[in-house]
């Protein structure tokens, strides 16, 4: 097992949505997997700091003078209109600029424009709360800023909008690090699931269809992402469910927007795109790795789902 030191940076006036809904996710992620485990930490230039709801917060580690290697920053964003001229907001912003090269960073809502003061956001892709735009193309201006994107990743740099936003890039940096079904069974146990705006790319097969709250769908796509190379029928899927095939299929389509059979196969896809990225494998290995019959069928499933299997 191998554990991640996860490092929050707190300013006075943190949003505590902001705080609270990455360190959940990435807390509920050590229940559902075993392989990597989340250590929090919580860093900062005071000991005890206000949050944005007046709720004080203690125990706030000094910044530390050296981050172990594997280590992730994440900075939450503030309340209020952006005040770069204060001592808190400077030095942290100075600690931030002797961060490695490489070190991982998930800027959340405006913790963005302290990325930006530290320099680590120098012709880097990244968004932030639309209500800083203007500050990030003030302090940054060689920045490439998407603007209406839910997050934006640049290398080992990943940013977010605001608030719930949070949640979407913590969910991502969870996919990455452990699997789809770990971010997947964290959003449902959250109830609140992965949300893209249209100009984002598409999301992962394995984290589309489960923006509801039915028990008895969630089951079945659970059960799915958990065996995806058993012959699953509709009868298979209606016993997970407890409910006859016609029943299921009517909830599928009720709640989740997809028959379950095309669900099946947008969730075998997905696997395929996955482990093709590895090159390791022959397309009639592929197939049968992920629950196909044979390479045809697979090239079939990916031009049903406008994908590339090549």
């Amino acid at each position: 097992m191998r554990t991640i030191p996860i490092y929050f940076v707190i300013l006075p006036n943190t949003l505590l949505t902001d705080l609270a809904i990455s360190a959940d996710a990435l807390l509920y992620s050590n229940r559902f997997q075993g392989d990597v485990q989340f250590k929090l930490h919580f860093i900062g230039m005071a000991h005890q700091v206000n949050t944005s709801i007046g709720l004080a917060l203690m125990n706030i580690q000094p910044l530390p003078a050296q981050l172990p290697i594997d280590a992730v920053v994440i900075v939450p964003g503030t309340a209020g209109n952006w005040n770069e001229d204060t001592t808190s907001t400077a030095i942290t912003a100075a600690w931030l600029s002797t961060l490695p090269t490489k070190q991982p960073l998930i800027c959340i809502c405006a913790g963005s424009i302290l990325a930006a003061m530290a320099g680590l956001l120098k012709h880097k892709r990244c968004t932030t709360h639309h209500a800083h735009y203007d500050d990030l193309r003030r302090i940054e201006p060689t920045a490439v800023l998407e603007m209406n994107h839910m997050y934006v990743e640049d290398g080992h740099i990943m940013t977010s909008a605001g608030v719930t936003a949070g949640l979407d890039v913590t969910l991502r940096y969870i996919e990455k690090t452990t699997n789809a079904h770990c971010a997947a069974s964290v959003a449902q146990h959250m109830v609140v699931y992965q949300r893209r705006a249209s100009l984002d790319p598409e999301p992962s097969p394995l984290l589309q269809h489960r923006n509801h709250i039915h028990p008895a769908v969630h089951r079945v796509q659970t059960a799915i992402l958990v065996n995806p190379t058993h012959p699953w029928h509709t009868n298979d899927m209606a016993d997970v469910a407890c409910v006859s095939p016609r029943h299921l299929t009517r909830l599928f389509k009720q709640e989740a927007g997809i028959l379950p059979h095309e669900y099946l196969r947008k969730i075998r896809v997905g696997l395929a795109q996955q482990l093709n990225l590895e090159r390791r494998h022959s397309q009639e290995e592929l197939a049968y790795r992920v629950g196909f019959t044979s390479a045809q069928q697979l090239r079939r499933a990916m031009k049903l789902s406008k994908t590339n299997p090549s």
